[in-house]
């Protein structure tokens, strides 16, 4: 059976003052989830909680029975891999280089990526286009080419759980497409948990499968795509976003700002 990842009673923040407040949540393999809410809103303090890079003032994050965040952070690597908003800066560093450091988790100790991983990279490289570019410097890179990079270097490290903040903001709007499909692919071919925030409802309306939805730190609204009715759709981001209007076309939801 497949384990499911419980958020239980968590709260976390930075400092003495919270920003997510007692979220209560169960994914289950192969599902790809947004989490949607305005800036600030607590999309990135409970990707990060979940990550282990925030400690919870309280609550538990489980994979299956255990307490994932009790382990050290190579062993959490082996469980949860995260993508954030803003990645740090590499110089003299190729691209081939930075991909595979999502072997990283895996090696032991003294261990370097073997011939086998590093076809594999250039497979992942192949898969978003940048085969070209093994050899080139990462810092070289546009954002976009960049992310598309750190994503590919995410999904080598091959952890059941993916978080993913934001991992579209610097790409145009093909590769924000192109992305999405292979991340939305990926997550169910393989049957993996994936939880991306996102700031175009658009784009979550079309590639995931429930909607979390956050006002002030709280979980508001968690909503199954498919089995929610368009008029339970307007009034839930409605909550969110205001004077919003959705229509259907060809299966799919459009969400529309009224003017």
């Amino acid at each position: 059976m497949s384990k499911q990842l419980s958020i239980n009673n968590l709260s976390s923040g930075y400092g003495r003052k919270n920003i997510l407040k007692n979220a209560n949540l169960v994914f289950e393999a192969g599902e790809f989830c947004a989490l949607l809410g305005l800036n600030a809103s607590g999309k990135t303090t409970l990707l990060k909680t979940i990550c282990g890079l925030l400690k919870p003032a309280q609550g538990s994050c489980l994979y299956g029975d255990e307490d994932f965040l009790a382990r050290n952070e190579k062993e959490r690597a082996r469980i949860v891999s995260y993508i954030p908003q803003r990645h740090s800066p590499m110089y003299g560093v190729s691209v081939l280089d930075v991909v595979m450091m999502g072997f990283n988790a895996s090696l032991g100790f003294f261990m370097s990526p073997s011939p086998r991983d590093k076809e594999k990279a250039d497979q992942m490289l192949n898969r978003f286009g940048l085969l070209a570019y093994r050899n080139t410097d990462f810092s070289s890179l546009s954002e976009g080419q960049k992310q598309m990079v750190i994503l590919a270097r995410t999904l080598l490290q091959n952890t059941p759980i993916m978080l993913l903040d934001e991992p579209d903001s610097a790409l145009d709007f093909n590769n924000r497409h192109s992305m999405l499909e292979k991340v939305q692919s990926l997550i169910r071919e393989e049957n993996k948990i994936g939880l991306i925030a996102i700031h175009d409802p658009n784009f979550a309306l079309a590639y995931c499968d429930r909607l979390i939805l956050l006002l002030n730190g709280h979980i508001t609204f968690d909503l199954k795509v498919a089995n929610t009715s368009i008029e339970e759709l307007t009034s839930c981001l409605a909550a969110i976003y205001g004077d919003i209007s959705i229509t259907q076309w060809k299966n799919q939801y459009i969400m529309m700002r009224n003017l």
